[in-house]
């Protein structure tokens, strides 16, 4: 998945990225969370890389996500996010 997301987002057009974070990463990552009680570090890794295109990100995971996350994946997610995209003050 992390191969993919790198390869998608450097040439798929946003709304293209948007629907693939949506329909195929985000339950994938829902479902890893929810087996393993933790993020598998690739799927980690893909999150970081899909944080380069931050509107298809915001559109097709953090909003959908927000919805009905569990405290578990919005700590994880929330992690990723703070380490990603954190001010320069």
């Amino acid at each position: 998945m992390s191969k993919a997301v790198q390869i998608f987002s450097g040439g798929m057009p946003p709304d293209m990225l948007e629907s693939f974070y949506k329909n195929t990463l985000l339950p994938s990552i829902r479902k890893d969370i929810q087996d393993r009680h933790k993020l598998n570090v690739h799927y980690y890794q893909a999150l970081k890389r899909a944080l380069f295109k931050p509107g298809p990100f915001f559109k097709g995971l953090i909003f959908p996500l927000a919805k009905d996350a569990t405290a578990q994946e919005a700590v994880i997610v929330g992690s990723i996010l703070n380490k990603v995209l954190t001010p320069n003050t």
